[in-house]
C-alpha cells in the first residue's frame, strides 16, 4: 500500500492523520475492523423478493442483465436487479443503507455514529459524506447513549475492584471529594472512555427487566460463580455482583468503552472511592497481533519508506489502580513504563571543545542549572540532586543509559515532583521532571517532562522557564521526539525512519568512529531497541527467547548531529552487521526551512559514507 501517489506537502502526515481518527492511537484499528465488521454483517442481510408462482408452481426465472452480477444468497431466490450492484455491498451514500446499519444498537455503532458517513440526524437533511471527517479528528463525544442490560452483564462480562482509601481532606492536595472524583474521570475520558448518562442507565435496566419478564426460548442452567486469572488478579463473573447500585449519598459515575465498563462511586460512610471495573469475556486474554506494512514518504531522502506497524484487537490492560493512586496524592509519585502519561523531551547538546577552558566553563554552565532545577522540587521533598559529572580527563567510559528505554532500574535516572500551584486553592497540579543520573562533556544529557494531572498551560510555563535558563546560561537545549527514547523506533506512524543495513562487522566498527569525528555527531547514549520489526531484512541475527520465540531488546548506540535535526541509530546483531536508522527530529525542525535543508544535508553526507564504505569494502 503506498500513501499517495505525489511526494507529500508538510502537512500531508498531519492530514492523514486527522482522517484515521487521532483519539485512540494503536486501539482505532480495532474499532474500525470491528466497525467494519457490524456493517458487512448487516449489509449481508439477503433480500428476497417475493415472486409469482406458474403452472405447477414453478419459479419465474430472472434474466441476467448484463453489468449486473447475480449471484444469489442461499436460499436459491436470485434477488432483483436494482441500483444496488450487489445484494453484500453497503452504500454509504444511500439513505437506506445508512438508515439500516444504525437501526441496530450496539456500543460500537453507537460511538461511531457521528463519524461513518456523517451522522443519523444529519444525514436525513443531506445525504453525502461528511467531508469535515476527512480534515478534522473523529474525537469521541464525551457521552455514549447505549448501555448493555444487567442481563447482558450478568453473563458477558467478569469484573474486580479495588477501593482507594482517603485521608482526611485536610491532609489531601483536593478541596474536596467531588473534585478527586472529577480527577480521576477525566483520567478515563482521556484513555477513550465515555460517561453513560443516568437516563441511558435506566433505559438498560428497563430493557433488562422487559427481558428478564420476557418467555425464554432457551433453558439456562443456575449462574455459577468461576473467576480467571490475569496478571495475578482475580477476574471474578459479574453476576457475583450487582452493578450500578447507588443511592442519595454516593456520588458516581459510569464510563464505557465497550468491551471495558467501569464504575466509580464514593461513599462518605466509608471515606474511600470504590472502582468497579467489568471486562467482556472475549477481550480477557486475547493476544492477537496484526502487522500492517506500508509505505510512507520520506523528505529527507525523496523517497518511499517501509513503515511497520502492529495492531491489537483489545489494548493491552491498563494500570488504573496503579494511576487511581498517583492521583489521589501518593507521595512516591513515580511513573512506571505502563503508565500512559504525558511527555515532553528535552536534550542539552555539548559544543566542540578545542581546550580545557573551554570544557570547564561548559561544566560551570550545567552546574548553574542545577542549582535552578533543585529549587524547583517541593519544599518539603527538598533534598539536594547529586548528579555525576564526568570530563574528559576522567578515565570513565561512559555511555549514558536513556531515560524510560532501560531495564536497570531508578538508579540510572534522577526524578523530582514540581507542585504547579500558586496557592492551596488552586485545583491540585503535579508533574514530575526525569534527568540523567550523570552528565558527560561528551553526550547529551536528557530532561523530561512527565505529568498526568496537570493543564497544558501550566506544563507549557515551565517549560518555557526551562528554555529562558538554559538560553541564559549559554546551553543548547534542544525538543526531542519521543522516538528517540523509544525501543519501537516506527512508533511514530506518520513519519518514516531510513534503514541502512551494513553486513560487515568491520565496516560497522569504522562507520560509528567516523560518524562522530568527521561529520559532527555526539553521542545520545544507548537505548534498549526492539528489533523484530527490523526481522524482513535478510541475513541479520538477533537474540531470541528460547521459551516464547521472541526476539529480544537489545542495546542500540544513537548519535544525534549537534545541529539537533537529525539522529542515527545502531542496532548490532550477534555477528556485529549493523543496521543504521536515521529520522529527522520534527520537534526541533518544526516548519523552518533552514533547519529542513540541514536535516538533508547532513543526511546526504551520511548515506554517501555508508555508501562509499561498503561499496569499498566489496
Amino acid at each position: 500500500m503506498r500513501l499517495g501517489g505525489q511526494p507529500p506537502s508538510a502537512n500531508h502526515g498531519m492530514v492523514l492523520k486527522s482522517t484515521l481518527g487521532a483519539t485512540s492511537g494503536k486501539s482505532n484499528r480495532d474499532l474500525l475492523d470491528q466497525s467494519h465488521h457490524s456493517i458487512q454483517t448487516i449489509s449481508s442481510k439477503k433480500p428476497h423478493h417475493h415472486h409469482g408462482q406458474g403452472q405447477k408452481g414453478k419459479k419465474k426465472k430472472t434474466k441476467k442483465k448484463k453489468g449486473h452480477r447475480m449471484t444469489p444468497p442461499k436460499g436459491g431466490v436470485s434477488p432483483h436487479p436494482s441500483r444496488r450492484k450487489a445484494w453484500w455491498v453497503l452504500n454509504p451514500f444511500r439513505q437506506a443503507d445508512e438508515e439500516e446499519v444504525l437501526a441496530k444498537r450496539t456500543h460500537n455503532r453507537r460511538r461511531w455514529s457521528h463519524v461513518f458517513p456523517t451522522g443519523e440526524v444529519e444525514f436525513k437533511r443531506h445525504a453525502g459524506p461528511n467531508w469535515k471527517s476527512l480534515c478534522q479528528p473523529a474525537v469521541l463525544p464525551i457521552t455514549i447513549d447505549f448501555h448493555p442490560s444487567p442481563q447482558e452483564i450478568n453473563y458477558k462480562y467478569k469484573f474486580k475492584s479495588y477501593s482507594v482509601s482517603l485521608d482526611a481532606m485536610e491532609h489531601t492536595p483536593y478541596n474536596s471529594h467531588a473534585e478527586l472524583l472529577s480527577e480521576m474521570v477525566t483520567q478515563r475520558l482521556i484513555q477513550d472512555f465515555q460517561l453513560v448518562p443516568q437516563s441511558i442507565l435506566k433505559q438498560s435496566t428497563s430493557r433488562g427487566e422487559a427481558e428478564r419478564k420476557a418467555p425464554k426460548k432457551d433453558i439456562v442452567g443456575p449462574e455459577k460463580h468461576f473467576s480467571v486469572s490475569m496478571k495475578n488478579q482475580s477476574i471474578s463473573s459479574a453476576s457475583t455482583r450487582i452493578p450500578y447500585l447507588n443511592n442519595e449519598n454516593t456520588i458516581q459515575h459510569t464510563l464505557s468503552m465497550g468491551h471495558r465498563i467501569q464504575v466509580l462511586s464514593y461513599n462518605p460512610t466509608s471515606d474511600s472511592v470504590e472502582v468497579v471495573q467489568y471486562y467482556s469475556d472475549d477481550s480477557l486474554n486475547v493476544k492477537v497481533t496484526q502487522a500492517y506494512n506500508f509505505m510512507m514518504w520520506c523528505p529527507l531522502n525523496g523517497k518511499y519508506s517501509k513503515v511497520v506497524q502492529t495492531f491489537t484487537k483489545f489494548s493491552r490492560e491498563y494500570r488504573w489502580n496503579e494511576v487511581d493512586n498517583l492521583i489521589c496524592g501518593d507521595p512516591d509519585k513515580a511513573f512506571s513504563e505502563g503508565t500512559r502519561f504525558r511527555r515532553l523531551g528535552f536534550a542539552i547538546i555539548p559544543d566542540r571543545f578545542s581546550n580545557m577552558a573551554q570544557e570547564q566553563e561548559y561544566v560551570g554552565k550545567f552546574q548553574r542549572l542545577l542549582e535552578y532545577l533543585n529549587k524547583l522540587q517541593q519544599k518539603d521533598l527538598q533534598q539536594k540532586m547529586e548528579i555525576k559529572i564526568i570530563t574528559s580527563m576522567e578515565d570513565v567510559k561512559d555511555k549514558g543509559p536513556t531515560i524510560g528505554t532501560n531495564r536497570l532500574g531508578k538508579n540510572t535516572v534522577k526524578r523530582f515532583v514540581v507542585d504547579l500551584r500558586k496557592s492551596k486553592r488552586d485545583n491540585y497540579a503535579w508533574m514530575e521532571m526525569v534527568l540523567d543520573s550523570s552528565f558527560s562533556t561528551n553526550r547529551t544529557f536528557k530532561i523530561n517532562f512527565q505529568w498526568l494531572v496537570a493543564s497544558a498551560s501550566k506544563v507549557e510555563a515551565q517549560v518555557q522557564l526551562l528554555q529562558r535558563r538554559c538560553t541564559q546560561y549559554g546551553l543548547k537545549l534542544v525538543n526531542i521526539p519521543h522516538a528517540s527514547i523509544s525501543a519501537d523506533v516506527f512508533v511514530n506512524p506518520f513519519f518514516a525512519p531510513i534503514v541502512i543495513p551494513v553486513r560487515d562487522k568491520h565496516i560497522s566498527i569504522s562507520l560509528e568512529s567516523t560518524i562522530s569525528n568527521a561529520l559532527d555527531f555526539v553521542s545520545d547514549g544507548e537505548i534498549f531497541t526492539d528489533p523484530s520489526h527490523l526481522q524482513h531484512i535478510d541475513g541479520f541475527v538477533f537474540p531470541v527467547v528460547p521459551r516464547f520465540f521472541l526476539v529480544k531488546k537489545v542495546l542500540a548506540r544513537q548519535f544525534v548531529h549537534r545541529s539537533g535535526v537529525i539522529f542515527v541509530r545502531l542496532i548490532t546483531d550477534e555477528k556485529g552487521w549493523t543496521i543504521f536508522v536515521i529520522f529527522q527530529n520534527r520537534r526541533h525542525i518544526g516548519s523552518d526551512s533552514d533547519k529542513e535543508q540541514l536535516a538533508r544535508d547532513v543526511f546526504l553526507k551520511l548515506n554517501r559514507l555508508i555508501m562509499e564504505s561498503t561499496n569499498n569494502a566489496s
